[in-house]
């Protein structure tokens, strides 16, 4: 990306997260000499849009280059972030890369089970068509609820002992799951464990996942590490490289 080009940080005033993620935004694009301005304007032009989280001025970036921020894939919300170039699906364009420098949690081995005892992942809602779907093909099927609508529930790792597969849309549990040993399906292709999923409800695969969890490892950066630049230098030299 040329750094001639303009970069407008679209965030919503009202909420911790955006106004303490736009800061580090800020000084990190000046760490790397972008012209940046931020803004509550869903509608202010640049060459270079920032949308943080799926929400404020989300439909107003579709279509326009975007680095795209979202929920951590693992670990606490506050300390990181998930960033990539938006699709034109309203998906995240992860960067991917050949080393394997970044932090990321240990990869447990692969969960033994009859493959008849699911778990279902709510995102936000609770997709009550697909469930009854998941129901008519597993024998045990327990419901989990976005930690959004419904807080007193066990600990996601709680809730997934005893099963032998995860199934969800884009959430991030099934992440959490993929790397706790979980075979996980996704019936939907922007989610992060696409690349792992089985695509059919009962397509119970056990694939190798280190390539994928080093992929997401480039995905994954901390505050800090967004305020010195190093993480918007990684994304914006994936730009070239990205099927936007």
């Amino acid at each position: 990306m040329d750094k001639n080009s303009s970069v407008v940080i679209h965030y919503n005033p009202h909420l911790h997260n955006q106004t303490l993620y736009r800061d580090y935004l800020v000084s990190g694009f000046v760490n790397l000499g972008y012209k940046v301005t931020s803004t509550t304007d869903r509608n202010a032009e640049g060459d270079i849009h920032v949308c943080i989280g799926p929400h404020y001025a989300f439909n107003e970036c579709l279509g326009k280059p975007t680095i795209y921020l979202d929920r951590c894939l693992w670990g606490d919300d506050l300390d990181a972030v998930s960033i990539g170039w938006l699709g034109e699906n309203g998906g995240m364009i992860y960067p991917k890369s050949a080393d394997d420098n970044r932090p990321k949690p240990e990869l447990l081995p692969w969960v033994d089970g009859d493959g008849e005892q699911a778990i279902f992942l709510c995102d936000y809602g609770e997709c009550p068509e697909i469930y009854s779907i998941v129901k008519k093909h597993y024998s045990n099927v327990t419901l989990r609820h976005h930690p959004s609508t419904r807080q007193q529930q066990p600990s996601l790792s709680m809730h997934l002992g005893g099963h032998s597969v995860a199934i969800g849309g884009r959430t991030s549990a099934l992440v959490d799951a993929a790397i706790q040993g979980y075979p996980v399906i996704t019936y939907d292709d922007r989610s992060p464990v696409a690349d792992i999923s089985g695509r059919d409800i009962m397509d119970i695969i056990k694939p190798d996942r280190r390539r994928w969890l080093n992929n997401l490892s480039y995905a994954q950066w901390r505050g800090q590490e967004i305020q010195t630049g190093e993480a918007l230098e990684y994304v914006l030299n994936s730009y070239n490289t990205a099927a936007l």
